[in-house]
């Protein structure tokens, strides 16, 4: 078969214009792609959502670890709790089902050494303890309002209290002090 060389020239060409045709094409369907890539990711972040629902929140560190949650106890009263990189809890805070509210703050070794307090019926009291648990100090505000401090030494007995506690008659019942007496010093 003898192909004329204007026929093969004319063939070259029509291949050549679809090569460069399909180029074309390519070229401009990596430039759509390229441009629709670029304006997503140029996009501005989405303003963060004003409120988030949940029942328990977990903060962990960049190991995975667990330092911090905020959660509902199952008796529904809110609870939160800070812990060291060891995992002891250092911190919490919860609300009482009863209305009352706590916060304890807990030594390296997890023994709480701070807790106040406030109860329903007014209280309120806070307390100072030594690592050994016995020793520390306190006050306390009760519902009729009349302060309470109390010093207790290392081994846990009363060094200093005001007002002083009532002594104990001989059936283990606290004494009421007779007005007529002055107190001992």
């Amino acid at each position: 078969m003898n192909i004329s060389t204007d026929a093969a020239t004319t063939a070259c060409k029509n291949v050549n214009r679809r090569v460069a045709l399909a180029a074309a094409g390519l070229l401009a369907v990596l430039l759509v792609a390229d441009v629709s890539v670029r304006r997503v990711h140029a996009a501005p972040d989405p303003a963060p959502a004003k409120l988030v629902m949940a029942q328990e929140f977990r903060l962990v560190d960049a190991a995975g670890e667990e330092r911090a949650t905020l959660a509902l106890q199952p008796d529904g009263s809110p609870y939160l709790s800070l812990s060291d990189k060891a995992k002891n809890r250092r911190i919490t805070v919860r609300v009482r089902p009863d209305g009352g509210a706590v916060m304890a703050v807990n030594d390296s070794d997890g023994k709480n050494r701070i807790a106040l307090d406030t109860q329903p019926d007014g209280s309120a009291s806070v307390t100072i303890t030594s690592k050994k648990g016995k020793g520390g100090a306190g006050m306390l505000t009760p519902p009729d309002g009349s302060p309470v401090v109390m010093v207790r030494d290392k081994a846990g007995t009363v060094a200093f209290a005001e007002p002083q506690p009532e002594a104990p008659d001989e059936n283990g019942a606290a004494a009421k002090p007779d007005p007529t007496k002055k107190p001992q010093k």
